[in-house]
């Protein structure tokens, strides 16, 4: 178990664009993940007007996971009215996190939530400031479904990065990880981009602020979506042959999502003979 002494509360801050068929799988992964570790937790929706519907399904996933009141919510939904920028996201975001600390990850599956226990358990190794995840240190650290010019452009970027900058992490442009509340308050006050180079920035200022950093290996996916990157990451987790994700989705009164759950189900059924990593999973 992760939770011990202090029982602290982790919001996830969740910028979308089009997530549709992403949100739902995406969303019981991180309830299953947080219920095993008996941690308490909640969910940031910031989505940008979504013209796919995003933000109808989060409605949805609200009706399924919010416990009646007066409980306070598991997921919240906190549009705004365009791509604004992802920096101004999380500031957006923030200011709703009800939780002790905050994480920030991807919607598209890029990153994992069965990575956050051992965040959460570095955090608890040194009272870190900030746990980031790295994909270029670390056992079990990697990117796939890049190819090599791809991952040469990325590492040179942070081999430069961190020589000229010299922040101390091995990855300065990953975006997932986990913060004191107190802490990313601080530095976000103090970060003046608004892209994605608003990542960088964040470390950097965060270590010239004194904050304590530590890093944790991860599995870095390329952007898939839908119902494909839903497979892959119930074969990834080897959950054994229950299907609450299918179950989830057949909750979803949403057009469509029968249909999707069905061809879902089928899919999941031929990877759950599967063994070890799925054979769409390649790393060079």
């Amino acid at each position: 178990m992760v939770a011990k002494g202090v029982q602290h509360k982790y919001s996830v801050l969740l910028p979308t664009y089009n997530e549709r068929k992403n949100l739902p799988i995406i969303t019981w992964l991180l309830a299953r993940t947080f219920t095993q570790h008996n941690l308490d937790w909640e969910l940031i929706i910031i989505d940008d007007a979504s013209p796919d519907g995003t933000q109808e399904v989060a409605k949805q996933l609200m009706k399924v996971y919010n416990p009646p009141s007066p409980q306070p919510p598991r997921i919240r939904l906190q549009p705004r009215a365009g791509k604004l920028g992802l920096g101004t996201a999380y500031v957006h975001g923030l200011q709703f996190a009800t939780g002790d600390f905050v994480v920030i990850m991807d919607a598209d599956f890029s990153h994992h939530p069965e990575a956050l226990p051992s965040f959460i358990a570095k955090q608890k190794e040194g009272n870190w400031d900030i746990v980031t995840g790295t994909r270029y240190a670390g056992e079990g650290a990697g990117v796939y479904g890049w190819d090599l010019k791809r991952k040469l452009v990325s590492r040179g970027a942070n081999l430069f990065a961190d020589t000229v900058l010299r922040p101390g992490v091995s990855d300065l442009t990953g975006s997932y990880r986990l913060y004191k509340k107190a802490v990313l308050e601080r530095v976000i006050r103090k970060t003046e981009s608004k892209g994605y180079t608003f990542q960088m920035e964040m470390m950097v200022r965060a270590k010239a602020m004194g904050c304590r950093v530590a890093e944790c290996p991860i599995r870095f996916v390329d952007r898939v979506y839908g119902w494909e990157a839903s497979l892959l990451f119930w074969s990834m987790a080897r959950s054994g042959p229950e299907d609450p994700p299918i179950n989830l989705l057949r909750q979803l009164q949403i057009d469509g999502i029968g249909n999707l759950s069905t061809s879902a189900s089928a899919g999941m059924e031929t990877l759950a003979r599967r063994k070890g990593s799925p054979a769409t999973l390649r790393q060079s």
